[in-house]
């Protein structure tokens, strides 16, 4: 995992193309990628290409160029093996493996004026990744014209020492 460096201010770029088709689409992609190649290259900077989320416009095609730098505004991941890279938003992992069993009986402890889970953790001793919080979603569907005609509630639990990922937690079925 490394940072990434952006300056106060920089110049973003996007592209899109106006294909007729997918296979059209992708081989301009394709020219657009050869093409900041060629410039990251030519100005010897170390940098990946990682997997980007699209956002609301949409679409599958979606990399940013990054140069790895220790410092900077962002984060991604990338195996120095392979062509896998993303940013820490868009990066997948594995799925945890099997729970152990408990090693203790479930207790009802009273923690009085504690909000959150560095102070539960605190008061009761505890690391905080053995925390868990609870965080309320809700998500609408609306109809064509752009009314919401129906709301889910949801109730997602996190480790203490985690935090929610909104594009991910968005990609999981049925949330």
């Amino acid at each position: 995992r490394f940072g990434i460096m952006r300056g106060r201010e920089f110049t973003m770029k996007d592209a899109y193309s106006f294909d007729r088709d997918a296979a059209a689409a992708s081989v301009s992609y394709q020219a657009m990628f050869a093409a900041y190649k060629r410039i990251f290259d030519r100005f010897g900077l170390k940098y990946r290409a990682v997997a980007a989320d699209s956002g609301a416009i949409g679409g599958e095609l979606s990399q940013e160029f990054q140069v790895i730098a220790a410092t900077g505004e962002d984060a991604i991941v990338y195996c120095p093996g392979s062509d896998y890279a993303a940013n820490i938003v868009l990066a997948t992992s594995a799925a945890p493996g099997p729970r152990p069993a408990a090693t203790q009986a479930l207790a009802k402890t009273p923690t009085p004026g504690k909000s959150t889970c560095a102070d539960v953790a605190e008061l009761l001793g505890l690391p905080l990744q053995r925390t868990v919080k609870s965080l309320v979603l809700a998500t609408d569907e609306t109809n064509a014209a752009g009314e919401v005609v129906r709301s889910t509630v949801w109730l997602l639990l996190v480790r203490g020492d985690h935090d929610l990922n909104e594009i991910k937690a968005g990609k999981v079925p049925g949330l």
